[in-house]
């Protein structure tokens, strides 16, 4: 049951803006003066009897007074309590179903399942058996469906259990039937007593007889007798208990069968013993924190070029071969002619891919828009179809309305960690190529990099100084720089697309005679450090939001490229930023009216908390933006490495793994492991298989030679135009 939704429910249903959590109690209760109602972690269970608990916990946080409970409970000891609580449940359920009809079905669909698992305690034996408290009790529970039946003198105490409005009122009632209750057990007890002693009697012979009482003229009258006078004492009782109902009734007015007797309602009891059944006794805690509302322009480097595009120590060199010793030699170039030669570079091994991501991304929308066309009567007669009056009715003109396709949008966030080093070069060539796709199919796009190398002082203010009950960022050097955009002009634009070729080139071990730039002067906030993916991701859920609202997007897409797990940390609320991997735990994030929760639920191991913390905030992403969220996930990763990425979603089975691993890693290039580290679609791939495609090298002259090139550049050429049509299918 997604927690989630049963929060909205509980909110709703308390009518008033408070604060709902669920927290490992075994009772719900209600707050004053946090105004919040802490519900129970109950198991996964239908929505007929979710909604009851709900209904009913939410009933009882707003109207049982607690101190009030706690003071007539323990005024006549456990039997007491259990009455209280069939009358005050019957009060509560009452008010929630009268203030909405609409619980009135689950509650009844709820009850009877309960009913049905025994949760009262009956045991297949007839409720109409039961004590007066123990048939109203399932009466005002199970209803019609456990066919109560009730004298006329027991229907006056259901009519004023029913009537109940205050709490006041629940006691009196309470205290009421469990006075008769004791009355009537009392009689009870004394006659089978006296029928037990009736039956020893008739055993004995007639001389143990007389000795014992007499004639049985003489043990009639005696009998008869002590009934009277235990009559009168019952009648004394019920004048004094009138006076005071809630005053405990001393053993010096009673008899001994009387006051020693507690009596309690069994189903009551049962019930209470079975809840423990409804509580997950396995799940961790729950901690809770607001999403922050953050100034990004504060966070994000708008401009990370100048100092880049600034730098006087920056060299752009090739190597050149010295014919004469065969050695390679640095040869310094401008910069003009070494963005002139990248740029050609790139146009000539990517447009043909770029072409083709625009041609299959233009086939899905154009299906997209016919299959949402209809046609429209003009009201103008066909006078060509006039002569099939007979046959159809369907004479007048129509044209076809296509409605305009959806406006897409795109997001592309790029990690910068240590350990993208290799990768870094095809890593922004692919970006590269999104960012191409998207300017000739017009989609509005931006372009983000993070990592954790940016010290400056504003930063420690801007992390000093976050709420105490916010989603927290911890990372006094978090980085993130916007790259490049569509909102830019076509000399910023143009500008920006050459840095990012010459910064991919600064990571690049092609050195084979083309310009590169030298990696040791370039700016700190451009350098790889760490992955404080889940500090990203919390800032830049604004600006996804703004960037929606201001170019009108209807589908938005948001692409990770990173290669590895978070290492930032989101510190939750009043927790410590670090928590034991075993810990079940769960992070809810509320914002408004929108409750998240990740919890630890993976296959084969326990997330970190700095994982939980991620995911939760992805997800939270995913909810309020509304956006579809991609992850390439970029590895050199082994067979093995892989497979406990699969053990992690899927546990232990190698069988489909290794399927998976033939049908999909092997033949075509990536593996789709749709929720690895949070992501709801997730790509595992090769940098180099970023939609580049292998020259068609030929080492040596022999046919066999030619073959084997052949193949490996096909090879490339279809695994790139796969994962492109993948990539496409999503984002269209």
């Amino acid at each position: 049951m997604e927690i989630s939704q049963k929060s909205v429910l509980a909110k709703l249903l308390a009518t008033e803006n408070i604060t709902v959590e669920h927290q490992k109690v075994k009772t719900a209760y209600f707050d004053l003066k946090e105004r919040k109602v802490v519900l129970p972690i109950f198991n996964d269970m239908s929505s007929d009897l979710y909604d009851l608990l709900i209904g009913h916990e939410v009933s009882h946080a707003l109207n049982t007074p607690l101190e009030g409970w706690h003071d007539a409970a323990s005024v006549k000891g456990r039997g007491f309590k259990s009455f209280l609580n069939v009358v005050e449940d019957a009060r509560i359920e009452a008010d929630i179903k009268r203030r909405y009809p609409g619980l009135v079905k689950n509650f009844f669909k709820g009850y009877k399942e309960l009913f049905e698992l025994d949760f009262f305690g009956l045991e297949g034996r007839d409720i109409n058996e039961y004590p007066l408290i123990d048939r109203i009790n399932i009466h005002f529970k199970v209803g019609m469906f456990a066919a109560v039946d009730f004298t006329d003198a027991e229907l006056v105490y259901v009519d004023k259990v029913a009537k109940c409005e205050t709490w006041e009122d629940v006691v009196a009632v309470a205290t009421e039937i469990y006075e008769l209750s004791k009355t009537e057990e009392a009689m009870t007890d004394m006659i089978e007593e006296m029928q037990f002693n009736s039956d020893q009697g008739d055993n004995t012979d007639e001389s143990e007889t007389e000795q014992a009482g007499g004639t049985e003229e003489e043990t009639e009258e005696e009998t008869s007798g002590d009934e009277g006078d235990s009559q009168e004492q019952e009648d004394g009782q019920d004048e004094e208990t009138e006076g005071d109902t809630e005053q405990t009734v001393s053993s010096d007015d009673t008899s001994d069968a009387e006051s020693d007797f507690d009596p309690e309602s069994v189903t009551d009891t049962a019930f209470r013993q079975n809840e423990d059944k409804l509580l997950d006794a396995q799940a961790g805690e729950y901690f809770y924190a607001n999403f922050p509302k953050l100034d990004y322009n504060k966070w994000i480097k708008m401009d990370p070029w100048t100092e880049f595009e600034n730098q006087k120590t920056t060299e752009i060199i090739k190597k050149v071969r010295n014919e004469e010793d065969y050695m390679w030699l640095d040869e310094k170039v401008s910069r003009n002619d070494a963005v002139d030669s990248m740029v050609k570079d790139f146009r000539t091994k990517n447009n043909a891919y770029i072409n083709y991501m625009v041609q299959q991304f233009e086939a899905k929308r154009k299906a997209a828009q016919f299959a949402k066309s209809r046609e429209n009567k003009t009201g103008v007669l066909n006078a060509d179809k006039l002569w099939a009056t007979k046959l159809t009715e369907d004479v007048f003109l129509s044209n076809t309305i296509v409605p305009d396709g959806k406006n897409h949008g795109m997001l592309m966030v790029i990690d910068f960690s240590g350990s993208m080093y290799d990768k870094m070069a095809d890593t922004i060539e692919q970006m590269l190529i999104q960012v191409s796709f998207c300017k000739k199919v017009n989609i509005p796009f931006e372009v983000y990099s993070f990592t954790d190398r940016f010290h400056e002082d504003f930063m420690q203010h801007l992390v000093r100084n976050q709420k105490e009950k916010d989603l927290r960022i911890m990372d006094q050097a978090l980085t993130i720089n916007k790259l490049i955009s569509s909102d830019q002009s076509a000399k910023v634009y143009k500008k920006s697309f050459e840095n990012l070729l010459l910064l991919a080139s600064a990571y690049s071990d092609r050195y084979d005679g083309k310009p590169h730039l030298e990696r040791c002067s370039l700016p700190n906030h451009l350098e790889l450090g760490g992955t404080p993916l889940a500090e990203t991701i919390v800032l830049l859920r604004d600006r996804a939001i703004d960037f929606r609202r201001q170019h009108n997007i209807e589908v938005l897409n948001t692409l990770f490229l990173t290669d590895g797990g978070n290492t930032g940390t989101l510190e939750i609320g009043n927790t410590p930023s670090y928590r034991h991997n075993g810990q079940k735990d769960s992070i809810v994030i509320k914002e408004g009216g929108i409750t998240t929760v990740a919890s630890s639920n993976s296959k084969i191991w326990t997330k970190r908390w700095s994982d939980l913390g991620c995911e939760a905030a992805l997800k939270h992403f995913d909810e309020t933006t509304g956006s579809r969220t991609i992850n390439y996930y970029l590895t050199n990763s082994s067979k093995s490495d892989l497979r406990w990425m699969f053990y992690n979603l899927h546990g232990y089975d190698d069988i489909k793994f290794d399927k998976q691993y033939k049908d999909e890693w092997l033949k075509d290039g990536f593996l789709q492991l749709d929720g690895l580290n949070g992501f709801k679609s997730a790509y595992v791939l090769r940098a180099k298989d970023l939609g580049n495609v292998e020259d068609l090298e030929v080492n040596g002259d022999k046919k066999n030679d030619l073959v084997r090139g052949f193949r490996k550049f096909q090879k490339s050429k279809s695994t790139s135009r796969k994962f492109l049509g993948k990539f496409i299918e999503k984002i269209a």
